[in-house]
């Protein structure tokens, strides 16, 4: 009898061991689950990362990129914006030098003008010998 109950003794303790086993390896395969899960989630979460730091690279270079055409294009507009000012700077010369001759040769149209245009004297003087001429004729 002792015995009987000392053996459903330890076939209970059993039966609770064997339960607290299978609890304890369901919260183990639970527990595993949730691992894989997370795993998985972690392994999108680095390619997602992976291909935003491919793509801030990409941009990065475009942007290296853009900005080494927007300096040649500055450069470009700067050497062209120097050129045309120094075209305007030599048509600024020229055009001082020609209003320097334009000048010169008033100047000189007004001394030939003067040494060909009668004085008043003079043409009083033509009037006189006209009117005389046509006074002799008259007679």
């Amino acid at each position: 009898e002792k015995e009987r109950a000392e053996l459903a003794a330890a076939k209970e303790n059993l039966d609770h061991e064997r339960e607290r086993v299978s609890l304890s390896a369901s919260r183990v395969e639970e527990r595993e689950k949730h691992a894989e899960a997370h795993k998985s989630r972690l392994a999108r979460w680095e390619e997602d990362l992976k291909k935003e730091e491919t793509r801030l690279e990409e941009s990065r270079n475009n942007l290296k990129k853009d900005r080494q055409k927007a300096e040649e294009e500055n450069e470009r507009r700067r050497a062209y914006i120097k050129e045309e000012q120094a075209r305007i700077e030599r048509i600024r010369t020229e055009l001082s030098q020609r209003e320097e001759e334009v000048q010169v040769q008033k100047e000189e149209l007004e001394r030939e003008r003067a040494m060909l245009s009668p004085t008043q004297s003079e043409v009083n003087g033509m009037r006189r010998t006209i009117q005389s001429k046509l006074e002799e004729l008259n007679q």
